[in-house]
């Protein structure tokens, strides 16, 4: 009787760890183990400056083999109207796919189409470094704007990353 109340109380404290964060000039909210500063990168691209909103934590000493929740954010000029044109969502988000695998050197394990947030997305994971790190990722586009939600972590971790994170999600 005493362990199942133990793994209650457990349960609990870890699920109350996690911080809600709310972002109204990116419309989202999302739950993280820690909070998250944010940093933009301006970019002049082919289609004109693109400014992407990342969202993280400053990772250093023994917390840096732990996993890494980010998100991240970009608005397409208006002239791409985006929702009206699904090959080029489609596009976009297969582009993200292989970029991601390019960027790390890495191994794609899965891709798939994903359809949680009402909205078209990806899911994909990726190995990278020997195959000793992983990143698995989610990307979904409202509108202009596409969001990508990525959890980085040694692969000998894996059973640390928590998907509250990425049900979390939403949409303001």
């Amino acid at each position: 009787m005493v362990l199942p109340f133990l793994l209650l109380i457990a349960v609990s404290v870890v699920q109350d760890a996690w911080i809600h964060y709310q972002n109204e000039a990116g419309r989202f909210a999302i739950d993280t183990p820690y909070k998250l500063q944010e940093k933009i990168i301006r970019t002049t691209t082919e289609i004109g400056l693109l400014e992407y909103h990342n969202f993280y934590r400053r990772i250093s000493g023994s917390d840096s083999i732990q996993v890494d929740y980010r998100v991240s954010y970009v608005d397409y000029p208006i002239e791409y109207n985006l929702s009206d044109s699904a090959e080029l969502v489609q596009s976009i988000l297969e582009t993200t796919v292989d970029e991601s695998v390019r960027s790390v050197n890495g191994e794609l394990l899965y891709s798939n189409d994903d359809y949680s947030y009402q909205l078209p997305g990806k899911v994909w994971r990726i190995n990278y470094m020997e195959g000793n790190d992983a990143i698995r990722a989610k990307a979904c586009i409202r509108g202009n704007r596409f969001y990508l939600l990525q959890a980085l972590y040694p692969v000998d971790k894996s059973t640390q990353v928590n998907d509250h994170f990425f049900k979390s999600f939403r949409l303001q």
